[in-house]
């Protein structure tokens, strides 16, 4: 069974994400609380099942052992 998904979703996630990238190249310029902000952009709560962006990256950095000061 392939589940659907809503093209409006996507396009809500992709521009959540889509500058992350650029960010973490250039991270001299670009810090974790910009990060954030891209990723909060993704309203989650609008789509069950769907994750929060910014939860996962905060837990994938800790997975990681980032610890910020």
């Amino acid at each position: 069974m392939q589940s659907q998904v809503s093209a409006k979703m996507i396009n809500e996630v992709m521009e959540a994400i889509h500058e992350v990238p650029r960010m973490m190249a250039d991270w001299d310029r670009h810090g974790l609380k910009e990060v954030r902000i891209h990723l909060g952009g993704f309203k989650s709560s609008r789509w069950p099942g769907a994750p929060n962006l910014v939860d996962y990256f905060d837990q994938r950095l800790k997975d990681y052992g980032w610890q910020e000061s």
